[in-house]
């Protein structure tokens, strides 16, 4: 999974009205489907509303020339991101220490667990994963395959939102996956429903980011 090394990558970034990055904030990095030629910066796109009016920054990150390998990986994936993540923290340095979440739909949600998992491995502090028309469950592969610190890891938050209508990713698949991830050891798991079918839901992007930011402002109180 870790021949193809990443050269170069196209970032999308998004700030919020009144960014001070000598704050801490709130970094939402969004993952396109499993397609490799899919865009997660046009992806983010469905994302950027909610996130800004909420005061978070939205990051995404693509192959340079709309290019990428044959056999696309989650390390091919996550190095697009570092690449960002890096340039983010040369720009402003502490954002080493922001907190972060994950989103993604369909393939782009079975990312974010994965993503998920590589951002908690290398010490991010990672306060939630979103996952919208999801039918596996890559966050408990995740954790099996980049090893970030079980305790904390489980203790990150995963919203699922499912349309009722679905049939890529049905209400069945949705309860499979809350399972698999009960099984796995995950503490914080809210399944969501819309009407609707294979289509993002924007209003449970917000739901997801208010419900993070909740749980990360509870913990963090003495």
């Amino acid at each position: 999974e870790d021949n193809t090394v990443v050269t170069e990558a196209r970032i999308g970034l998004a700030v919020p009205e009144n960014f001070d990055p000598v704050k801490p904030q709130r970094v939402l990095v969004v993952s396109a489907t499993s397609d490799g030629n899919s865009s997660s910066i046009g992806h983010a796109r469905q994302y950027i509303r909610e996130a800004l009016a909420r005061g978070w920054v939205v990051l995404a990150a693509d192959p340079p020339h709309d290019e990428a390998p044959k056999d696309i990986s989650n390390r091919w994936r996550w190095g697009l991101i570092q690449a960002g993540l890096q340039e983010m923290h040369r720009a402003w340095p502490g954002s080493r220490t922001w907190s972060y979440a994950t989103a993604g739909y369909s393939g782009g949600a079975k990312r974010s667990g994965y993503i998920g998992a590589l951002l908690a491995a290398d010490d991010y502090p990672l306060i939630g994963m979103f996952m919208g028309g999801c039918n596996q469950d890559m966050a408990s592969r995740g954790l099996q395959d980049y090893g970030p610190k079980k305790s904390a890891f489980l203790k990150v938050p995963v919203f699922l939102s499912t349309g009722t209508e679905d049939k890529t990713a049905t209400l069945l698949h949705a309860q499979t996956v809350e399972k698999s991830l009960r099984n796995t050891g995950f503490k914080e798991i809210r399944p969501e429903t819309y009407k609707g079918g294979h289509d993002p839901y924007a209003p449970h992007t917000e739901a997801a980011l208010a419900w993070f930011e909740e749980i990360a402002a509870h913990r963090a109180m003495p």
